[in-house]
């Protein structure tokens, strides 16, 4: 058996497209199926660890944004496709929609399409939704034909480190007096300004335990973030990770994240780790809304009311609701239930 997954991962876009498939791919090798990635931008800065990991790339060549080729793009894929002799298209892209969809859906057995912003006009035989809240009436509209709909937080695809470790973060978790590690996590695609804007208002608060904050980075930003004289501040332990695919261990201890609404929303939710989330697009809003009303995350927009929230999420009994919440959304085994759908 033989699944592609066609996905692009960059500094402008982000890796959340590419990490909720490579988790879909973890779990399909588990499984001995052959996994193929087909990227534009060469999957920076995972290339090595999917290569690695045993799955073999086939680079597109790149294309500006603004002046995407759809048909091009469709045309070459669909010659990768044939060498392959592929069973199963596995698609996660904002810019590849029903006319894509079409074109490359008469090469191989079945089209899988991974989204999470309802209103393109999709062609599949399975469509994944992970989100919180997400319902069938949401995608019915611009969905030609009667696909598989996988929808919600049962299918979120999470690697399997993070339910591994589920119930070593729960033991942690018991434990908490206060809060001693933030983990600070704004993207592959966030500027290092934004990240020592929010170091320095977490330097100005004043909780009994507080030393530590964890800086999960895109690749990019380690050696700019590097270079700031403030990561030398005396008050605040400041820990830059160097592997951010090793997030899992630094969520287990951590006792609060700080980031944005985005795919990590559901490995965070796995573990247990209260979030204060911002919101920075449409579809992150509708995560954020969702998790927000069922008391799994405080929302913020400015620093000062950043600030307030962590001082607030010190007190046990507030942090206590947002952890049994939090805990209650995901199990962790979406890829699992993913796959069985995939390949039945």
């Amino acid at each position: 058996m033989k699944v592609v997954f066609r996905v692009d991962s960059s500094v402008s876009i982000g890796a959340g497209h590419l990490v909720r498939c490579l988790a879909l791919a973890q779990e399909l090798q588990y499984r001995d199926v052959e996994t193929f990635f087909i990227s534009q931008n060469n999957l920076l800065p995972l290339k090595e660890y999917l290569l690695s990991s045993g799955h073999k790339i086939f680079d597109l060549p790149q294309s500006i944004p603004s002046k995407f080729d759809w048909k091009r793009d469709s045309e070459e894929t669909l010659e990768i496709l044939k060498d392959l002799s592929a069973d199963i298209l596995i698609v996660d892209h904002y810019q590849l929609d029903k006319k894509w969809q079409k074109s490359v859906r008469k090469s191989i057995n079945k089209l899988v399409v991974i989204d999470d912003m309802p209103g393109r006009k999709l062609f599949c035989d399975i469509l994944i939704d992970q989100n919180l809240g997400r319902k069938a009436d949401h995608y019915l509209p611009f969905i030609e034909g009667n696909p598989k709909l996988l929808l919600g937080t049962k299918f979120a695809l999470i690697r399997k480190e993070f339910s591994l470790n589920k119930e070593r973060a729960f033991k942690r978790r018991k434990k908490f007096d206060g809060i001693k590690s933030i983990l600070l996590t704004l993207g592959g695609s966030e500027s290092s300004a934004n990240y020592l804007k929010i170091i320095k208002v977490l330097s100005e608060v004043e909780l009994e335990n507080f030393s530590e904050v964890k800086l999960a980075l895109g690749f990019e930003l380690q050696q700019d973030i590097y270079s700031k004289d403030f990561l030398k501040s005396k008050k605040l332990k400041i820990r830059v990770l160097d592997n951010p695919l090793n997030i899992y261990e630094s969520m287990v201890t951590s006792d609060l994240c700080i980031g944005y609404a985005g795919s990590s929303s559901w490995e965070r939710c796995v573990l247990g780790l209260p979030a204060l989330l911002k919101v920075k697009s449409d579809n992150q809003l509708f995560i954020a809304k969702n998790l927000e009303k069922i008391g799994a995350v405080k929302i913020w927009k400015e620093e000062g009311e950043l600030k307030k929230l962590v001082q607030k999420m010190d007190e046990k009994d507030n942090w206590v609701k947002v952890v049994d919440a939090s805990l209650k959304i995901c199990d962790g085994k979406g890829s699992n239930r993913v796959a069985d759908a995939i390949l039945e």
